[in-house]
């Protein structure tokens, strides 16, 4: 049963190994950016892990209750609500491994553990060797008395689990392998199962595995398991996802699928008609039609073969409440509500996934005019009967749990909740990003559609954009545009500017303030085009889906997107303009021009300009001096480093820019 040497399952590395490595690896490299050039592709991007809790995590009183001896049960949703590790009083090394809601496809229960080429702090395990491999994120359960398990039932004890190859992450290589292992009595590591991406498996299906841990050499004080990733150690590569783990006495190898548990397997969706967050006063326009309730995602995990009882189905209702958190500038209020429906879910199949739309949504009752932020918080749970006994008692509930199973709390994994606010911006994005993607041939568009939920114009202000710290993180630059729509007519554009891109820290946005505010109504599109052949990641959210919102062009024709699913982080936010412009205005009159461009830093502008501001490439202020030179404005800028600079002059009802060129 066990294998005594892990290095016997990998082939040896030598010169041609080396070498056939390195020209597959190009071979990908070429396919990739050859493969439709105005698509988006998809990176993984480094997680910062140092942000969440240190190991001495405060200690979770139902993980407490199954650490140290059987059963171990971890479906990983103890950690899906907060933090990005497993939970500590299970797993004794796991800070190598994230846990994350958007990266398994249909898992059994709501969270998953993830294994890639990243360590605990986010940094490659080999920054040198782009090709190198070996083993990577490993997570290793806390030590467990299995010299406790009776002599008896010591052939009945056995470990499962549910792995993933790929999800939604990067596909592992031909021959990699995801590994389980267990400690015997003299401290050493069995291996007694690896799976190897042999291109047979799918990348949107949970394989459900039970493994028998058969010999006495492990049923001592101090027993442990273990899952590894074998693959690429230079970055977050190779992707297995893990779930359900659950090793028990008293089981059979025919137990793969039947646990008397019924679950949440997805996160909320947005609330606001696709959105998670719109503009304030557009709720306040329609709040009727701006607001619906959430979809919610189940699953039953249990399965009895030739139940005639139907014991495996089970009816099941829902609940929820909302806390809504009302800002009037920096003074705020709190209100709650319940939710509870009143349409019972009917009865889930055996191993069936469903999705319900559910009846209410939070409750706005206490908006006021004077409200200018909300927040509302949203918890859902689903009411089971998943850790109630059997019963023949008609007075009372009857479930289907088993004995055998306790202390696990099977309901750990029936409440889900979601954060949602009205503020200043749209929001297709949850707020995470799983990915980062990327256009990568120079002069490529990518377009994203927002419609305006209120029928009166607006006017926009600026854009946030969350750019990852993801490969080449040099001064890079991207044009930046806002569209009427997708026609190419000149009437189209409303606004263009190069920006120099900012990355920031995991899940924060840089805030880009325009030049000049842009006027919109019903519609338009914010353009990313790509200036050179360089990565530019911006963040994906995988847990949300507007992909039908994207489009793209790399030959003068916009194509809706039909590939990507997510939601790019990218949010356009909305304020009071200096005027509500709807086209690129240049100065009209010659007499309006600042001169003489390019220049040393000083220049002329009419007097009759009532105000200006000069701004470098990023948006940013420079600050500047004005003086009276008889019917001529002098401006002097404080800032002598050469390069392009943006000038915009105030005239009545008028908005000017120009372009200054500032020399040695």
């Amino acid at each position: 049963m066990a294998i005594d040497k892990a290095v016997d399952i990998f082939p040896p590395i030598n010169d041609l190994t080396i070498t056939v490595r390195r020209t597959l690896f190009i071979t990908f490299l070429i396919l990739l950016v050859g493969n439709s050039f105005a698509q988006l592709h998809i990176f993984s991007i480094p997680k910062e892990r140092t942000i969440k809790l240190p190991v001495s995590t405060p200690i979770n009183a139902r993980a407490k209750e199954l650490a140290g001896s059987l059963p171990f049960w971890d479906d990983f949703s103890y950690a899906s609500q907060s933090e990005v590790y497993p939970n500590d009083t299970l797993w004794q090394h796991g800070k190598s491994v994230w846990t994350n809601n958007g990266t398994g496809i249909n898992p059994p229960s709501l969270g998953v553990a993830t294994f890639d080429g990243i360590d605990s702090l986010g940094k490659p395990y080999s920054v040198n060797d782009i090709l190198a491999k070996g083993i990577a994120d490993q997570l290793v359960s806390r030590p467990l008395r299995m010299d406790l398990v009776e002599a008896a039932n010591r052939g009945t004890v056995f470990l499962s689990f549910y792995f993933q190859f790929r999800g939604n992450g990067e596909p592992p290589d031909a021959g990699d392998q995801f590994i389980i292992s267990i400690k015997n009595d003299k401290g050493k590591w069995d291996i007694i199962k690896v799976i190897e991406n042999d291109g047979t498996l799918k990348n949107d299906v949970f394989y459900s595995t039970i493994l028998p841990i058969a010999g006495n050499q492990y049923f001592h004080d101090k027993f442990q398991f273990r899952f590894q990733s074998f693959g690429r150690l230079s970055g977050p590569y190779d992707t297995w996802n893990l779930d359900y783990v659950y090793l028990n006495k008293g089981r059979s190898l025919s137990e793969t699928t039947s646990f008397p548990d019924r679950t949440i397997t997805a996160p909320l969706t947005a609330i606001f008609n696709g959105y998670w967050s719109i503009p304030l006063n557009h709720f306040r326009d329609a709040p009727g039609t701006s607001i619906s309730p959430p979809l919610l995602a189940l699953h039953n995990l249990e399965f009895l073969p030739g139940n005639g009882n139907r014991d495996d189905e089970q009816t099941i209702n829902y609940s929820s409440s909302d806390s809504i958190l009302y800002y009037k500038n920096e003074i705020k209020e709190s209100f709650g509500h319940n939710l509870n429906n009143t349409t019972p879910v009917p009865a889930l199949l055996p191993l069936e996934f469903r999705v319900v739309t559910t009846e209410k949504p939070p409750m706005l009752t206490e908006l006021s005019p004077l409200d200018t932020r909300v927040v509302i918080s949203l918890k859902m749970w689903v009411n089971t009967s998943d850790n109630i006994l059997p019963s023949t008692d008609p007075n009372k509930e009857s479930g289907d749990y088993d004995l055998k199973y306790s202390p696990i709390d099977f309901r750990n994994n029936d409440t889900t909740r979601a954060e949602y606010t009205l503020s200043d911006y749209y929001a297709y994005d949850d707020g995470t990003a799983e990915y980062g993607a990327s256009l990568v041939q120079p002069g490529s568009q990518l377009a994203y559609l927002f419609e305006l939920r209120t029928t009166k114009p607006d006017t926009i202000v600026r854009v946030d954009l969350y750019f990852p710290k993801f490969g080449d993180e040099t001064s890079q630059v991207m044009q930046l545009q806002i569209l009427r729509d997708l026609t190419n007519s000149p009437g189209s554009l409303f606004y263009t500017e190069n920006i120099t891109i900012q990355r920031s820290q995991q899940n924060k946005f840089w805030r880009h303030e325009l030049i000049r505010p842009i006027g919109v109504t019903k519609q338009f599109y914010i353009v990313l085009k790509q200036t050179s052949s360089s990565i530019i990641a911006i963040g994906l959210d995988k847990n949300t889906d507007s992909g039908q919102k994207m489009f793209f062009n790399s030959n003068g024709n916009w194509i809706q997107n039909v590939t990507v699913k997510g939601s790019l982080m990218i949010r356009p936010a909305f304020g009071k303009g200096d005027s509500l412009t709807t086209a690129i205005h240049e100065p009209k009159e010659i007499a309006q021009r600042a001169y003489p461009n390019p220049n040393n830093g000083v220049f002329f502008i009419p007097a009759s300009s009532e105000r200006l501001y000069v701004l470098d490439m990023t948006g940013r202020l420079v600050a500047h001096e004005e003086s009276i030179d008889g019917d001529q404005k002098r401006i002097e800028l404080k800032s002598l480093i050469k390069g392009i600079y943006i000038l915009k002059i105030f005239k009545l009802e008028e908005i000017y820019t120009q372009k200054i060129m500032v020399q040695d």
